[in-house]
């Protein structure tokens, strides 16, 4: 579908923490002693989380979101596909994760669900949102990986996905669905 390059503001208070957090983390990796195997890993990881990226993406907001869309609506599609979202996180307690920060995930997995499906519909294509879940993810597990800090103010992105994310959804109240994506009623 062609993007909507306006709506593109929507993503952009996001896209400047990630850039920002890549930026710290490239310039500090001299600093990090990484062995070479270390890093075939870590560039793994990065091919690892752009699938990941991909497929939840065409699963939860390409396939689901806009199958939900005209049976259910802009508003319960959004919601059911964020929970369905959080929901899958939940696999993680089998990964020796515990289950506070497993919790904890698939509140903050719920909360990037709306606002991605927010995002996916005002911009009518899957793939600002494929490229910031990816670096999302690639950020979070690569620096756990290598052991790198990420700052901590990097989490006040959760906040303003949820602020975003539940601004958007309120918006649809008066938006339709079309063939463009959503309009004005």
């Amino acid at each position: 579908k062609n993007l909507d390059q306006k709506s593109l503001a929507w993503l952009l208070p996001l896209a400047l923490i990630v850039a920002t957090v890549w930026i710290i983390f490239l310039s500090d990796l001299s600093s990090l002693s990484v062995g070479s195997s270390a890093w075939n890993n870590f560039l793994f990881i990065g091919l690892v989380t752009l699938l990941v990226g991909i497929s939840e993406e065409l699963m939860f907001r390409g396939i689901l979101l806009h199958s939900l869309l005209h049976s259910r609506g802009p508003r319960v599609a959004i919601i059911i596909s964020a929970s369905l979202f959080s929901l899958l996180h939940s696999i993680n307690i089998m990964g020796n994760h515990s289950l506070t920060n497993t919790l904890l995930q698939m509140v903050t997995t719920f909360i990037l669900g709306v606002y991605a499906a927010g995002i996916t519909l005002k911009v009518r294509n899957l793939v600002p949102m494929i490229l910031f879940h990816w670096l999302w993810d690639f950020i979070l597990v690569g620096s756990d990986y290598l052991h790198y800090s990420l700052p901590g103010w990097m989490m006040i992105a959760i906040l303003i996905e949820f602020v975003l994310g539940v601004v958007i959804w309120m918006k649809l109240k008066h938006n339709v669905i079309g063939p463009k994506g959503i309009t004005n009623s």
